[in-house]
């Protein structure tokens, strides 16, 4: 009998069934650990203890451990009988085929897709075998491929009962008979082609609206599939008609060869990655012509792009092209200070780059030669990927962990565990890792095998010279020798040299910026927002001549040296230019713009004053990345500038009277909480002792107290309070392995019950949460599909957040227990919304635009050196 709902499995909890099969049973469950729905197939109780089925079940658990590709369902983990694997949302194909057939433009999509899926899977050997619409979902716009219970690692054993030609001749089918190819008819070898087969009659069945191979009976199908039948598909377009006719050849020989030459064919580009040197073997003429019309495709492509830009004048010179965010996403912010969020392969064929889509950040893969970029499955939350010598492989990363990932497909490795504060890390040609720990109090270099291992120190900060961090390891290409950045406490950063199997390091420049070296013997580096180039001898580690300008107006952050630049050892350089400015908008609950606040700025950090007169601000300086803070009076729309000091001042929360602020700033330290009266001209005060993590203050309470967050190697970022009364020593108030950001106290009188709406990423993705407030409370998830900013309207009635580019809201009750409906969006905010503000007469602040660092598109420079002669 099915599952009833509730039942529990492990951790999983059974929510309902979604479908049921010759192969077993498919249920929705939650994951109680990790807070997600997960959908679980399970082997059917009368068929648990038939050995070809259990072995069929368990073929399909190494078969999806195996493959990693977007248009393929993930293997999360396998339990005892049951496969735990993502939920794909929506409906089949063979659903959406049922109201006829699909617009031209989606029939190219969805089988380029499905080519690509194809294309994964053949290159660990895969072959599907049961390829129907019935196996395809539909989320989203896109393909998943499903069901591969039936997949072989190896080649067929070609025995006819292997083949499902009929009931009759076998009880034990496997495959669907009118998806067979003629071999599997004869019971011959299955391999690529059998799938290409199969995907040409779900192309075609795209494009008619009805299946090729239909009959009265079973050896009806079977006459029609022996003899080719194919229907008449004049109506359709020639290169889609050409695609299909070379998938549906009778003789395997005559077929397209591979998944690629049927993305060819179908005039899409190629997005399986082909790791560095593995080209497929010329079996034929053909197939050598097919990469040859491959790359000419790619190279007009791109000449379209060139075109495009340029026509705008949006590219400077030398620019091949630029990668924009993946559709419905954007690049992802670096998650904390000294972390990098792109890197372009060292054969320069791909670039690394970490993009959140749906609220889920991922690392992401594109080709040089492609248009479209594709994530790589189990790289939730990364962050500062680093490619191996060879460049088949990324480390990254994420959860307190270093991983490993084969860009051509499958799980990621564990390399080793790392504090939550790591930085960057740079993999050399001997196999060994480097990476920074940016906490001042771990300050230094490590050092571990690619292979894991024990990790050592390789620097250390010296507190005699007034060093705080050393960061932005880059080996150099003998694998032996590296360059990183020192932090010094005055401010005056510098890049060094120095060898994995020790001695004194030698002082290069007295720049800050990460740096990387570029054949044919230059350091390029950053200052003051433009990217320069210096003649550099290698093995004397010398530096000769002045530096050159490659690049201008690139992201850069002085205090910390961050700089979006990457460069392979052939030559091709990605960047990130300066972040889009963004712009203040009043809006109305519709969604209606009603008017403006100043010229388009890098704004960040908004927050009204009680009164709701006032903004305080910060704004960032283009050059060097810096911010400022200012208070704008939005009576009078006028602003004044009220920080001036080196470094950056930034995220202000007002008094609960106005008269004053609490703000960060790093002063000859990492950022920590400052406190300015704003009718003087004194700088800001400290009130609080740095503590090698980065504070933030979140909201000045009417106690006099300040909530603030603070961030720690042993649990992340956590939320503090620092009291008001004489006694100003903090407390930590909630602190997880987590990180808990963005807090919010509920407003009203102190008598009364206060609640703290705040966000964590404890169920794997940011989320709303609202705790009562001092004392914490039973936990309550607010948001359902990702949340950030969370606030609370004025008369404690609702409560606000972002999820994605929408304004969500919640109405809530506060007393005397906490209840909330369910989240509702307002509206859409096409352009983004950075951040926002709620005033008690229901209007909206929004901070509008992609905005800050770390936003603009990736330009890639092929054959940098051109640039010098600019």
């Amino acid at each position: 009998m099915p599952l009833s709902p509730g039942t529990r499995l492990g951790p999983f909890e059974i929510i309902a069934l979604i479908g049921a099969g010759g192969m077993g049973e498919v249920y929705r469950a939650r994951d109680g650990k990790l807070g997600r729905d997960v959908a679980i197939k399970i082997l059917p109780e009368a068929l648990a203890h038939d050995p070809q089925r259990m072995a069929r079940f368990e073929r399909e658990a190494k078969v999806l451990a195996a493959l990693n590709h977007p248009n393929i369902a993930t293997i999360y983990s396998v339990e005892t009988g049951a496969l735990v694997m993502e939920l794909v949302e929506g409906d089949t194909l063979s659903t959406h085929l049922r109201k006829g057939p699909l617009p031209v433009e989606t029939v190219l999509r969805y089988a380029g897709q499905i080519a690509d899926a194809l294309a994964a899977a053949h290159a660990k050997g895969i072959v599907h075998r049961d390829l129907k619409p019935g196996n395809i979902m539909l989320a989203k716009g896109m393909v998943k491929v499903l069901d591969f219970g039936l997949a072989r690692f190896d080649r067929p054993s070609g025995r006819l009962e292997e083949s499902g030609v009929t009931e009759t001749l076998t009880q034990n089918i496997v495959g669907t008979l009118p998806y067979m190819a003629p071999e599997q008819l004869e019971g011959k070898e299955c391999d690529a082609r059998t799938d290409i087969f199969a995907a040409g009659l779900v192309i075609c069945e795209m494009a008619t609206g009805k299946r090729v191979f239909n009959g009265e009976s079973q050896p009806a199908i079977i006459t029609s599939i022996m003899r080719c039948q194919i229907p008449d598909l004049e109506a359709a377009p020639a290169a889609l008609t050409r695609a299909i006719r070379g998938c549906l050849a009778r003789d395997p020989d005559e077929r397209w060869q591979t998944a690629r030459e049927l993305r060819i064919a179908l005039g899409t580009p190629v997005e399986v990655a082909v790791p560095a040197g593995t080209l497929p073997p010329p079996r034929k003429s053909r197939e050598r012509w097919a990469w040859v019309a491959a790359t000419v495709m790619a190279l007009v492509a791109l000449a379209l792009v060139i075109a495009r830009f340029i026509g705008t004048g949006q590219v400077p010179n030398q620019v091949t092209f630029q990668i924009l965010p993946p559709e419905g996403g954007a690049f992802a912010s670096p998650s904390q200070p000294l972390t990098e969020t792109m890197a372009v392969s060292p054969d320069g064929l791909y670039v690394a780059f970490a993009a959140t889509v749906d609220g889920r950040t991922l690392l992401w893969i594109r080709a040089l030669n492609s248009l479209s970029a594709r994530p790589l499955a189990g790289t939730e939350g990364a962050f500062s990927p680093f490619w191996s010598p060879d460049s088949r492989s990324v480390a990254f990363f994420a959860a307190g962990q270093m991983k490993k990932i084969d860009v051509a497909g499958g799980p990621p490795q564990k390399i080793c565990d790392v504090p939550a504060t790591v930085g960057t890390g740079t993999w050399g040609s001997r196999g060994d890792i480097l990476f920074s720990d940016i906490l001042a109090a771990r300050a230094g270099i490590n050092r571990v095998s690619a292979q894991g291992g024990e990790i050592k120190a390789v620097t250390k900060a010296d507190p005699s010279k007034n060093e705080g961090q050393h960061f932005w390891p880059q080996f150099l290409p003998d694998g032996k020798r590296f360059l990183y950045l020192v932090g010094v406490n005055a401010g005056s950063n510098a890049v060094f040299a120095a060898s994995i199997d020790g001695g004194e390091p030698k002082l290069l420049m007295q720049e800050s910026s990460h740096v990387g070296f570029a054949a044919p013997g230059y350091l390029i580096f950053a200052r003051e927002g433009s990217l320069l180039a210096q003649r550099f001898h290698e093995q004397e580690l010398r530096l000769e001549g002045a530096p050159l300008p490659i690049v201008q107006e690139i992201n850069y952050f002085q205090p910390t040296g961050e700089a979006p630049f990457s460069i392979s050892e052939t030559g091709v350089l990605a960047y990130q230019g300066r972040g889009n400015l963004s712009k203040l908008v009043w809006v109305d609950r519709n969604g209606r713009e009603i008017g403006t606040v100043g010229p388009p700025l890098a704004y960040e950090d908004i927050r009204l004053s009680p009164d709701g007169k006032r903004l305080a601000v910060a704004i960032a300086d283009p050059r060097i990345g810096n911010d400022d803070l200012h208070i704008i009076d939005l009576a009078r729309e006028s602003s004044t500038q009220i920080t001036f000091a080196k470094g950056s001042e930034f995220t202000a929360v007002w008094s609960p009277d106005g008269r004053r602020i609490v703000y960060s700033w790093d002063n000859k330290s990492v950022p920590y909480l400052h406190e300015k009266v704003l009718d003087n001209s004194s700088p800001g005060e400290p009130i609080i002792q740095p503590s090698g993590g980065v504070q933030v203050a979140l909201e000045w309470l009417p106690d006099g107290s300040i909530l603030y967050s603070d961030f720690s190697s042993d649990t992340n970022q956590d939320l503090w309070l620092l009291p008001g009364k004489e006694d100003r020593k903090p407390r930590k108030i909630l602190a997880s392995r987590f990180n808990e950001s963005s807090a919010r106290v509920s407003p009203g009188p102190e008598s009364s019950p206060h609640w703290i709406a705040y966000v964590s990423d404890e169920s794997g993705r940011p989320e709303v949460y609202v705790r009562s407030f001092p004392q914490l409370g039973k936990l309550q998830k607010i948001s359902n599909a990702g949340g950030r900013s969370p606030h609370w309207s004025p008369n404690g009635k609702e409560l606000f957040y972002v999820e994605g580019d929408r304004l969500m809201a919640v109405a809530v009750k506060l007393q005397p227990e906490f209840e909330a409906d369910r989240p509702q969006w307002l509206f859409r905010w096409s352009p983004g919304i950075i951040g926002f503000e709620v005033t008690g007469e229901g209007r909206f602040l929004v901070n509008s635009g992609a905005g800050g660092y770390f936003t603009a598109p990736i330009s890639i420079v092929s054959g940098w050196t051109a640039l010098l002669k600019k």
